[in-house]
C-alpha cells in the first residue's frame, strides 16, 4: 500500500489534519506521497510528527522556532521512552524541509567561515584543478589540515608565510602518537601535500614538504626488536631537540615506535 492510499484510510492523518497544524500536516503528507513512501513508512512519519507537535506544546516551544537543534532535543526525549529507528531523524528532517519551503521557519543557518576554512577551500581548489583529485580524496585531508592551521597559523592567510621548518617538525613530533601508524602516515601525507601547495602558490617562500618525515622511510625501516625500554629511551634522549634536525629525528623515531 502506497502513501496516498494509506492516507485516505488513516484515522491518525484525519485527526492531525483537523488539528491546529492541519495545513502543515497536509503539506507534509503531500511530501510523503511525492517521495513514494509505503504504508509503514508513512505511518511512522506521521507518528513522529504527531509526537513532535505534542512535545512542542508541552514544552511551550513555538513551531516557528523549530530547527535541527530542537529536533535533536526531541529525539533524546523520545529515546527515553522508546527506541529510535534508523529513519526517524530523516523523517523529521523532511518536516524541516517542508516548513522551510513554505517559509514557516527560517532557512538553515550557515556557520561562519573560519580562517582555516578559507585556507582549506583554496587548497581544495588546487588539489582539484592542479592535481586532479576527486572530492572524496580531498576531504580526507581536511581533519589534519584544519588542526595544523589551528595550532600553527590560527590567523589564516596572514600567517602562512611565517611557517618554518621547526613549526612543522614540532607539530609532527607532538602528534606522532595520537593514533595508529596508519593514521600517522596519513597525517604526514596530508601535511606534505599542503606544504607543497603553499610553496607552489607562493603562500610560503620555503619548500617545507621535505622536512616532513618520509612515509617510504617508515615503511622500509624499523627499530631493532631487541632494544629494551631503557635503550629505546636512550636513543630518544640522544636526539638534540634544541636543533631542527634533532627534532626531526625524534619525530621519526616516535613514528617508528608507534608502528611497532
Amino acid at each position: 500500500m502506497v502513501a496516498e492510499e494509506y492516507l485516505g484510510r488513516s484515522r491518525m492523518f484525519r485527526r492531525l489534519k483537523s488539528g491546529p497544524h492541519g495545513q502543515l500536516i497536509e503539506l507534509y503528507a503531500a511530501r510523503l506521497v511525492k517521495d513514494g513512501l509505503a504504508r509503514q513508512g508513512t505511518w511512522r512519519c506521521l507518528n513522529l510528527v504527531d509526537g513532535l507537535l505534542s512535545w512542542l506544546t508541552r514544552s511551550r516551544l513555538k513551531l516557528s522556532g523549530l530547527d535541527e537543534g530542537v529536533l535533536e532535543r526531541y529525539l533524546r526525549y523520545r529515546a527515553r521512552k522508546q527506541s529510535i529507528q534508523p529513519g526517524d531523524r530523516a523523517a523529521l528532517k523532511r518536516l524541516l524541509s517542508v516548513l522551510r519551503q513554505a517559509d514557516l521557519i527560517p532557512p538553515v543557518s550557515q556557520p561562519p567561515i573560519t580562517p582555516e576554512d578559507q585556507v582549506f577551500d583554496k587548497f581544495a581548489d588546487y588539489l582539484r584543478q592542479e592535481r586532479g583529485l576527486a572530492s572524496t580524496s580531498i576531504v580526507r585531508h581536511l581533519p589534519v589540515i584544519r588542526r595544523f592551521l589551528r595550532e600553527v597559523c590560527p590567523g589564516g592567510d596572514s600567517d602562512l608565510s611565517e611557517i618554518r621548518q621547526a613549526d612543522v617538525i614540532c607539530y609532527v613530533e607532538h602528534h606522532a602518537r595520537d593514533g595508529s601508524a596508519a593514521s600517522g602516515k596519513a597525517m604526514c601525507w596530508s601535511l606534505r601535500a599542503f606544504l607543497r601547495y603553499l610553496y607552489h602558490s607562493g603562500s610560503n617562500p620555503l619548500a617545507l614538504d621535505g622536512c616532513v618525515p618520509s612515509i617510504r622511510r617508515w615503511t622500509l625501516s624499523s627499530l631493532p626488536t631487541y632494544l629494551s625500554v631503557a635503550q629505546v629511551q636512550k636513543v630518544l634522549d640522544a636526539c638534540d631537540r634544541t636543533k631542527a634536525s634533532g627534532r626531526r629525528d625524534y619525530a621519526i623515531l616516535m613514528m617508528l615506535l608507534m608502528a611497532k
